[in-house]
């Protein structure tokens, strides 16, 4: 068996493509800021850890499942950025950490950095053990996230980009120093179960659930407050402070995003048959307003997945 570190790299100019990249790792993908997509992957593969850079220009949410026999740590790749992860508000210092087929929620700001490190879960458990710490798995297995400190975490992200953006790679540096600083750090860190869990984040994620599993629903902020029983403040509190976006604004890019994936898969012949299922009665202000999120019209994604 070969085990030489792999690297992989990867270029996205346009939000198809890195949507349809995702894919690969059951991710469905929806853009929510305006603009042109662009980003990168870049990824260091051994036998037992993968390590992951990965930056984006545009506000984008994620939606799928943690990889396979993998712990997945989520860092944020740069310490005065956060994301949102589980309808949780991530800090640079904070570790969060995906299970195999656990539910992934996640909302990157724009101009995001993030580096995942995957690591299978045998290989850690091992490795825990070898470090003397047996039960390494156990503690954290009904975990969500770790508070590190401040210095632990910037060496972390040092190392992880130094690694990726380097030319000559370490097997022993990326499989055993590296999962090595993640558990010491998680040993060493506060557990506070009560993070960001508060009213707006309850209610955040059942307006959420509403718009992501009624999507041909006319949702309004009104009615979303009616069904919720809560106030229209209070419905606008949680979306700024978790999304950045209004509910409003929310609802029809999500809506815009389905629109895209209903006629790439072809489901629709006409353009005006999905709008019109979604709810956009005037054609014009809908592919004006499909432009400004997407930068192509509609009608151009119509002509793609119909030629293909």
């Amino acid at each position: 068996m070969n085990l030489s570190p792999v690297i992989e790299q990867f270029n996205f100019n346009d939000f198809d493509c890195y949507s349809d990249f995702t894919k690969q790792a059951n991710l469905e993908c929806s853009q929510i800021s305006k603009g042109v997509f662009e980003g990168s992957l870049t990824q260091v593969i051994t036998p037992n850890v993968i390590l992951s850079h990965h930056q984006m220009n545009q506000k984008i949410i994620q939606e799928g499942t943690g990889l396979k026999n993998y712990l997945t740590f989520l860092i944020p790749g740069n310490f005065y950025q956060d994301f949102i992860w589980r309808n949780i508000r991530f800090k640079g210092n904070t570790i969060g950490i995906l299970r195999g087929g656990m539910e992934h929620f996640c909302i990157s700001q724009s101009n995001f950095v993030g580096i995942p490190v995957s690591i299978k879960q045998e290989y850690l458990n091992k490795l825990a053990l070898d470090l003397g710490h047996p039960n390494f798995i156990d503690d954290i297995n009904q975990e969500e996230y770790f508070h590190i400190s401040e210095r632990s975490a910037k060496i972390l992200q040092f190392w992880v980009l130094h690694i990726c953006q380097s030319q000559m790679l370490n097997e022993h540096l990326i499989s055993y120093e590296v999962p090595k600083m993640i558990i010491s750090s998680i040993i060493k860190s506060e557990k506070k179960r009560d993070l960001r869990f508060k009213a707006n984040n309850r209610t955040f994620k059942r307006a959420k659930d509403l718009i992501h599993n009624e999507p041909e629903d006319c949702h309004t902020v009104k009615e979303l407050c009616n069904r919720l029983g809560v106030s229209e403040r209070s419905l606008q509190y949680a979306f700024s402070e978790l999304t950045g976006v209004s509910p409003k604004k929310y609802i029809l890019f999500y809506k815009m995003n389905e629109i895209k994936r209903k006629i790439q898969s072809n489901q629709y012949n006409r353009l005006i048959d999905v709008t019109l299922a979604f709810g956009f009665w005037h054609s014009g202000q809908f592919a004006k307003d499909y432009k400004n999120l997407f930068g192509k019209l509609p009608s151009q994604h119509l002509r793609k997945s119909v030629q293909t």
